[in-house]
């Protein structure tokens, strides 16, 4: 199976031939020199697979509050879902929400110092999605590929745009079938 160490592929399959394939030596360095631009950010930085990382940005998102007063945010990426350019920066979210929006809005710029960091310092563009969740998060994260990053503020119908009924089970990160 996928992901399975050699170790018990053997166990599984003792008559197994392995022959040497790719040499991964170069992917595992950018891989941990992302990892370590990350880790520069936060020290929650989680590693998944060689090209993925998730950072939880909370205590930094604290620290620039405080920092910031009343200052306006500026906004670092698109939110989801959008329904044209224009709707790109409305905020249409109700009181309860609005911290919400305010702490996601200072993650995303945290997001674009990694990913500006990461391009300066490893020669890597990037994608991320900005949540309150990982899974929020690596579901918004592909929607603006390449290079750009999509804020997600779960609202109950932006919930059900980004999970509905119909979507599968097996295409949910850390449910599906691979989990």
């Amino acid at each position: 199976k996928k992901g399975d160490s050699l170790q018990l592929v053997r166990e599984k399959c003792p008559e197994i031939t392995i022959c040497n394939g790719e040499d991964l030596t170069f992917y595992g360095q950018v891989s941990q020199q992302v990892f370590d631009v990350a880790s520069r950010f936060s020290s929650k930085v989680e590693k998944l697979g060689l090209d993925e990382v998730f950072v939880d940005v909370t205590e930094k998102v604290d620290e620039r509050l405080r920092a910031m007063a009343d200052e306006n945010i500026q906004v670092q990426g698109v939110v989801y879902p959008v329904a044209d350019e224009a709707d790109t920066l409305r905020v249409d979210f109700s009181c309860s929400e609005i911290q919400c929006w305010k702490r996601l809005s200072v993650a995303a710029s945290i997001c674009h110092d990694i990913r500006q960091a990461i391009q300066n310092e490893v020669g890597l563009t990037s994608s991320a999605g900005v949540s309150v969740s990982k899974l929020l998060a690596k579901l918004v994260a592909s929607w603006q590929k390449p290079a750009k990053q999509t804020i997600f503020v779960p609202t109950a119908s932006r919930l059900s745009s980004l999970l509905p009924d119909s979507l599968a089970i097996q295409k949910i990160p850390g449910i599906g079938f691979s989990s």
